[in-house]
C-alpha cells in the first residue's frame, strides 16, 4: 500500500513539475531542458500519431467491409430460408388441392384417409368395454 502511494506521489510531483516548466517556457519564451526533449520527442509522437490514425482508419474500413459482407451473407441466407419455406408450403398446398380436386371429380365427399381414421375409431369404440 505504501509503495503504490509513494509511486503515485512521485508521479504526481513529476507531472506538476513538467507542467510548471512548460508554463514557464511558454510565458518567458525561454529554453529549458524540456525544449530539447520536446525537439526529439515531438516528431516521434507526430509520426506515431499519424501512423496510428492511418492504421485505425484501415482497421475501421476493414471492419466495416467485413460487417457489410457478413450482413449481406446473412440476408442472403435469410432470403434462401424464406424461399425454401414458401416453396415447402406451396408444395403441401398443391398436394392438398390436387387430392381435393381428385376426390371431387370422382364424387367422393370424404377422403380415404378420413374414412380409414373413422373406421379405426369405430373399431376402437366397439372393442372398448366401457
Amino acid at each position: 500500500m505504501w509503495f503504490s502511494t509513494t509511486i503515485l506521489g512521485i508521479s504526481l510531483a513529476g507531472l506538476v513539475v513538467l507542467f510548471g516548466v512548460k508554463a514557464f517556457e511558454l510565458k518567458r519564451n525561454a529554453r529549458t531542458p524540456l525544449s530539447r526533449i520536446r525537439e526529439a520527442g515531438d516528431p516521434v509522437l507526430t509520426r506515431g500519431w499519424a501512423h496510428a490514425r492511418a492504421k485505425s482508419r484501415t482497421l475501421a474500413f476493414t471492419g466495416l467491409r467485413v460487417g457489410i459482407l457478413g450482413l449481406r451473407t446473412a440476408l442472403h441466407k435469410a432470403e434462401t430460408k424464406f424461399d425454401t419455406s414458401i416453396h415447402a408450403i406451396a408444395l403441401r398446398l398443391n398436394r392438398y388441392l390436387r387430392t381435393r380436386r381428385l376426390h371431387m371429380r370422382h364424387g367422393s365427399e370424404v377422403s380415404t384417409h378420413l374414412k380409414s381414421v373413422l373406421e379405426k375409431t369405430k373399431k376402437a369404440e366397439e372393442s372398448d368395454p366401457r
